[in-house]
């Protein structure tokens, strides 16, 4: 008689069963690790936005509560007042270049230019109350209307 003896092992079709559910968790787990990746990557880019805006909120609200004049265009935001908490009378400019195809904010005060913000579209001032007379009490003989109480000023990137 014959005797057939039964080996403890795998087949060939399990093994390639067992390989192709290996390659589809690995697929997975890679796309998984990849959104993440991703993910993160735009978390941290918000953050540096964030802070940058932080920064050019904290100097626009010192240069507005040093101003008593206000001009503002698509492409520029001039303040006449005080600049930057110093006592001498002068123009800060908010204006927008262009510099290698992206839209920059640069701001001047005197001869003095500084890169503030990249990416910028546009100013949208609204004012929210009647401007209040601050000219005749300052001295500053700007031409520029005087600056309203209240007031919103938004800045637009170039999809608005």
């Amino acid at each position: 008689m014959s005797r057939c003896t039964i080996r403890d092992g795998f087949t060939l079709i399990e093994l390639v069963v067992a390989l192709v559910l290996a390659t589809l968790l690995t697929v997975a787990c890679l796309r998984m690790v990849q959104t993440v990746a991703g993910e993160s990557r735009q978390l941290r880019g918000e953050d540096i936005d964030y802070l940058a805006a932080g920064v050019l909120s904290d100097r626009l609200r010192c240069d507005f509560v040093n101003a008593r004049g206000i001009a503002v265009t698509n492409d520029a935001l001039v303040l006449s007042g005080f600049t930057s908490g110093s006592l001498t009378e002068g123009l800060i400019r908010y204006q927008r270049h262009s510099i290698n195809d992206k839209d920059v904010l640069v701001r001047q005060v005197g001869d003095h230019q500084e890169l503030v913000w990249i990416g910028i579209g546009s100013f949208v001032f609204e004012p929210l109350d009647e401007p209040q007379d601050q000219n005749s009490r300052t001295g500053v003989a700007s031409g520029l209307t005087p600056i309203p109480g209240r007031f919103r000023l938004s800045l637009t990137d170039r999809q608005g």
